[in-house]
């Protein structure tokens, strides 16, 4: 990979923190468990998303 590509993944990886550390907070302020479930399964999928990125940096 070149490294703007590398540079690319690490703001992607970043961005995807992000939206980790936003679901959580919101999922752990809702009082709705159908709101907080949802929140919980884009946790998930963000968690699935970083790991992948992450994984391309070691190869």
């Amino acid at each position: 990979m070149t490294e703007k590509e590398l540079m690319y993944i690490e703001d992607v990886l970043e961005h995807e923190k992000d939206l980790q550390n936003i679901c959580e907070y919101y999922a752990n302020e809702v009082s709705n468990q159908e709101t907080k479930d949802f929140l919980i399964s884009l946790l998930n999928f963000q968690e699935q998303n970083y790991e992948k990125l992450y994984g391309l940096l070691s190869k």
